[in-house]
C-alpha cells in the first residue's frame, strides 16, 4: 500500500476525540484539524527531503497524536522509518520561514489550499503556521 493510501485510511478517532474533549474544538473543527494532519503527514511521505511546517491546525491533532505515543509509533514506522521530528524551536529562524515557503507552495500545488503568507503570523488562524516544523532526519 503506498504512503497516501496509508495515511488516507488511518484511524485518528481517538486524535478526533482528544481535539474536541481536551482541546474544546466542535466536531467540525476537529474533522478540519484532521484533514489537514493528514495533508501534512502525506506531504512528510512525499518529499522526506524538504522541511515541512504544519499549519495550526494540522499541528494540534499532531500534538494530540505524540501524546499517544504507542499508536503513534505504529503509524510513523512503516511510513517514515520512525515518527516524525518536531522541532519546537525553529520559528523565526530562516529555516523555518523557507520550510514555511515550500509548505505553502506543496499545499497549494497537492490540495489546492492557500495557507497564510506570512510565516510570523503564528497561530492566527487554521492556516497560518505553528511555532514548530518538521526538520530533515539528522544524518547518521
Amino acid at each position: 500500500m503506498n504512503a497516501t493510501k496509508a495515511i488516507a485510511e488511518l484511524d485518528l478517532s481517538a486524535v478526533h476525540a482528544d481535539l474536541v474533549r481536551r482541546d474544546g474544538m466542535t466536531p467540525a473543527q476537529a474533522d478540519a484539524a484532521i484533514t489537514m494532519y493528514r495533508q501534512f503527514l502525506t506531504l512528510a511521505a512525499l518529499y522526506p527531503a524538504i522541511p515541512v511546517c504544519p499549519p495550526s491546525a494540522a499541528d494540534k491533532a499532531w500534538h494530540r497524536h505524540m501524546m499517544r505515543p504507542l499508536a503513534y509509533f505504529d503509524v510513523c514506522q512503516p511510513l517514515f522509518g520512525g515518527p516524525l521530528d518536531h522541532d519546537p524551536d525553529a520559528y523565526g529562524t530562516p529555516e523555518f520561514t523557507a520550510a514555511w515557503g515550500e509548505t505553502r507552495r506543496l499545499f497549494r500545488e497537492h490540495f489546492g489550499i492557500e495557507l497564510l503568507a506570512d510565516a510570523t503570523a503564528l497561530e492566527a488562524n487554521s492556516r497560518a503556521p505553528a511555532a514548530c516544523y518538521r526538520p530533515l532526519p539528522k544524518a547518521a
